[in-house]
């Protein structure tokens, strides 16, 4: 589950909204409890762990003596309040075991780092723990893509915490980059989706360029203020967010800010085309520990908390189920959300091998695939985050393999249409095919 807490004040004190979501079925949270809360001190007390016991304890209150929640509410309560009892209200045994989520802090406790146990080691002066920074498993951070690399820290410099992960985002400097992850505000089109690009125009207007997400859709031009940034990135340098972005072939374009954790730099038009602008010190540079420069400890993978995914409820949310919708198809998968993309464009992709696939979506290293990915899964990542690459590999794919058409061949030759559904051969219309995505026929 998660608890979000919102700033607020009435008319005579500060004041706290909350809202309590079951993310036990996927990705997108499902709104349980809400409310408000009173008397707070100050808005700074919003991120302590005091303020999250007080929701969780008027949420316990009710749940004993309101008649009044919903069969759903209540089935959720249940599940979880064992759980909730245990995390919240019972003191943590020394040392931390491994998963525990730890502020960690060097003699200033103003400046402190989130992340999670991985291990605990023994040392002469007492236990100390291998923990990952919830930084290093953003986008772009050095790290992203190594996740047994651990720091080490003494025990007195660690505090168990019920916060959340650390997703880099800044109220007071919203600017998102390549990598980040974005909710629309009331857009009929698509709900959420991948920051491509950042611009500015003249006015100081800023505009982002977004790929869909669960919307079969080219990249799409939003205004700051039509989006909500769900997930931040850690580039450190705009030499490694370019870097990153060749490998797409994701060129700068004029008008673009490149914005990283260290610099910003900006794309300008010149008599040569796009040029990008000597970095300058970011404007906000976070005052919390900094990972990107220290040499990690490796842990073995079979010691190693497995990352902070939302869990399945049950096996058929466990595996991505897929769905026809006329030309479209959409899955809906634990990890990812829900994916939308063109039947065309998908069944392009599945005649692909697995292989070629994570090669592509390698290409743009700030998606995060995961051990095992079903192929159908891959396939839907990369109609979607690399439409130009597979038209390349189907066009290579169509060219040597006995039997296909050619571009001598009539436009239309005869033989099955690809956007039809694929059909099963048993009695159940809902079975699987062999090796295959979960199929969800509809009502």
């Amino acid at each position: 589950m998660t608890i979000d807490l919102f700033g607020g004040e009435t008319a005579s004190t500060v004041a706290a909204y909350f809202r309590v979501s079951d993310t036990s079925a996927g990705p997108t949270p499902a709104l349980m409890f809400s409310g408000l809360m009173i008397g707070l001190p100050d808005l700074a007390a919003l991120t302590s762990d005091d303020a999250i016991r007080n929701v969780v304890a008027g949420v316990f209150i009710r749940a004993r003596r309101d008649n009044t929640l919903t069969a759903r509410q209540h089935t959720f309560w249940t599940d979880h309040v064992e759980r909730l009892t245990e995390t919240m209200f019972r003191p943590r045994e020394r040392p931390y075991a491994p998963g525990t989520r730890i502020a960690v802090h060097h003699g200033d406790p103003r400046q402190t780092t989130t992340g999670r146990i991985l291990a605990v080691a023994d040392e002469p002066t007492g236990p100390a723990y291998l923990w990952r920074p919830d930084l290093a498993d953003l986008p772009g951070h050095p790290w992203f893509t190594h996740p047994t690399w651990a720091l080490r820290t003494p025990a007195h410099h660690v505090t168990p915490t019920l916060a959340g992960p650390d997703t880099n985002i800044n109220p007071d400097e919203p600017l998102m980059t390549t990598g980040a992850l974005v909710a629309t505000i009331d857009d009929p089109r698509f709900t959420v989706g991948t920051v491509l690009r950042a611009f500015h125009d003249d006015e100081h207007h800023l505009t982002y360029e977004i790929q869909p997400h669960d919307g079969a859709l080219p990249p799409q031009r939003i205004p700051l203020d039509d989006v909500t940034p769900l997930r931040g990135t850690a580039w450190p340098t705009v030499e490694a967010l370019l870097e990153a972005r060749a490998l797409a072939n994701l060129s700068p374009q004029p008008g673009e800010i490149l914005a990283t954790t260290r610099e910003m730099s900006f794309v300008i038009d010149t008599p040569l085309g796009a040029g990008v602008t000597f970095p300058s010190s970011a404007r906000y540079l976070r005052p919390s520990l900094t990972v990107t420069d220290t040499t990690p400890i490796l842990i073995s993978e079979n010691a190693t908390p497995p990352a902070e995914t939302p869990p399945a409820a049950s096996s058929t949310t466990q595996t991505p189920r897929l769905r026809y919708t006329g030309d479209t198809i959409h899955i809906d998968d634990p990890v990812h959300g829900h994916l939308e993309v063109a039947a065309a464009a998908f069944h392009t992709a599945m005649r692909q091998h697995h292989d070629t696939l994570a090669t592509a979506l390698a290409c743009r290293p700030w998606l995060a695939t995961i051990p095992d990915q079903p192929k159908h899964v891959t396939a839907a990542l990369t109609a979607i985050h690399a439409p130009h690459d597979l038209a390349a590999l189907d066009t290579a794919f169509t060219r040597h393999t006995p039997g296909r058409p050619t571009s001598s061949s009539p436009p239309n030759p005869p033989g099955p249409d690809i956007t039809t559904p694929p059909q099963t051969p048993t009695e159940d219309p809902t079975a699987p095919p062999p090796d295959g995505p979960t199929f969800d026929t509809g009502p």
